[in-house]
């Protein structure tokens, strides 16, 4: 990350600005870690660091004391942990797997997997009376690798919501994850090597597709992958403390997993930034 050039028309009596201690810098790194939600992937692209924790470095500078009345700047403890857990949950998750989670971020039972059922419906008969046939519920049509390319049932997800929540009643259900991105993946045209992988077998939850696209060539002639070349080509200002910048490459790995799966090409519809970070 290099640092911006210093403007030409600071003043000569302007204050300089205030210098960012090492604890604030790494509870910095320490959100940002928090907002990507990668910590638990197939391949652990994150670690486990606590914001409140003092790395020693003869590398850093001594730092001020902190004021005991410093405000907390990303989150109680409780809430980061509910996000990194829901965010590992859905990394686990299979693409014809739904997970249910309730109005703390908590999966709630187990992920629901595709398949039909058959209920009892009612309909009014030629004669005016009503009578009970039986219906069959489906998640969708599936291609031929399981894959829900045209979006799943309304009516299904309907049905096993309701179902999940008779069985946990003392907590309610507000949302479902379930892996879209792999049908986009797979229907992409030049990604006849995802494709293939899941029809193998060989990707079926969301972190595999994350790790096969992280160890694609990072270009044509290149021999490192694209994990590799993120990491090693990421340069620092020379006063960022060695254990940081160590922290700060996982970090940066573990962002591109979230925004893009490392996948290149990718478009955000609403900013229209692209690429993989």
């Amino acid at each position: 990350m290099e640092r911006p050039p210093q403007r030409k028309d600071k003043k000569e009596n302007e204050p300089e600005p205030e210098k960012m201690s090492r604890r604030k810098f790494l509870g910095g790194a320490i959100g940002t870690a928090a907002s990507t939600g990668v910590l638990a992937t197939g391949y652990k692209l994150l670690q486990d660091y606590q914001p409140e924790a003092d790395v020693e470095s003869p590398l850093a500078p001594e730092r001020s004391p902190v004021p005991e009345s410093r405000p907390e700047r990303f989150g109680d403890k409780e809430r980061f942990e509910r996000e990194s857990t829901l965010y590992a949950q859905q990394y686990q998750l299979a693409y014809d797997e739904v997970l249910f989670f309730d109005q703390d971020g908590v999966m709630v039972g187990e992920p629901v997997q595709f398949e039909e059922f058959i209920v009892d419906r009612t309909r009014i008969n030629e004669n005016g009376e009503e009578e009970i046939f039986r219906y069959r519920l489906t998640p969708g049509p599936l291609n031929e690798a399981g894959l829900a390319t045209e979006g799943i049932a309304g009516e299904w997800l309907q049905f096993v919501r309701a179902r999940l929540q008779e069985q946990y009643p003392d907590r309610e259900i507000v949302g479902q994850l379930n892996n879209s991105d792999f049908v986009a993946a797979y229907q992409k045209a030049n990604n006849e090597s995802v494709r293939a992988a899941v029809s193998s077998g060989e990707i079926r939850r969301y972190s595999d597709l994350v790790k096969h696209f992280a160890e694609q060539p990072a270009s044509d002639s290149s021999h490192r992958s694209r994990l590799e070349f993120l990491q090693q080509e990421i340069t620092f200002a020379d006063d960022v403390p060695e254990p940081i910048q160590a922290v700060l490459r996982q970090q940066v790995v573990g962002l591109a997993a979230l925004e893009s799966k490392f996948e290149p090409g990718l478009t955000n519809v609403e900013s229209g930034a692209t690429g993989i970070l």
